[in-house]
């Protein structure tokens, strides 16, 4: 008995020590303090970072004095870089790769939506799948691949995938009346929603 009762405070004892000692690792774990950076466009009456790749660039867009929208990529040193599409009235960039890439979309002078892409060198090309009365590019991945979504003449949107040559293919889940591709990885797997024509869900 006095064995058994030696034991249990044994292995009690070691299951606190266990405990103990898996608290300290988590503890150890968690990071410092997280530190906070705010910026700002020069200049801009409003900032909107949109998103920020594993090397810390950061894209986004910001409303100048007269409201307009541009287009802005941050590198990690703090330099700031404003862009606009070709004749574009506003630009809103919504993704970034981890080597520069960019993808978003604009509006002409004529509040008609276009998508594009932007190199890491900053040259902007328009995206505009065959029928577009809409297009948003909303993910690009490491190989230059952008998706997004686009609307048709008869309202119906459609999702695509543009490749690094130009190529588009125009993809929607069976039934759907409504295909919004919102992101992409490096393998060309996309992610996004849909609603279906059965149940309107």
């Amino acid at each position: 008995m006095i064995r058994k009762h030696g034991t249990a405070s044994s292995a009690s004892a070691a299951r606190n020590f266990g405990t103990a000692l898996c608290t300290a690792a988590f503890c150890m774990a968690l990071p410092a303090a997280a530190k906070t950076v705010t910026f700002d466009v020069q200049d801009a009456a409003a900032t909107d970072p949109a998103a920020i790749n594993a090397k810390g660039l950061i894209t986004g867009s910001y409303e100048d004095a007269s409201f307009e929208s541009h287009g802005f990529v941050r590198a990690t040193d703090g330099t700031i870089t404003s862009f606009d599409a070709e004749a574009a009235i506003a630009t809103l960039p919504g993704a970034i790769s981890n080597n520069g890439i960019i993808a978003g979309f604009y509006a002409d002078s004529s509040f008609t939506f276009h998508g594009f892409v932007r190199s890491a060198k900053g040259k902007i090309t328009s995206i505009d799948p065959t029928g577009s009365i809409l297009t948003a590019a909303t993910g690009v991945n490491n190989a230059g691949t952008v998706t997004g979504y686009y609307m048709d003449g008869s309202g119906v949107t459609h999702g695509f995938q543009r490749a690094n040559d130009g190529t588009i293919t125009v993809f929607d889940p069976k039934h759907s009346t409504f295909t919004i591709a919102n992101a992409i990885d490096d393998k060309g797997t996309i992610a996004g929603y849909y609603i279906t024509s059965v149940t309107g869900t």
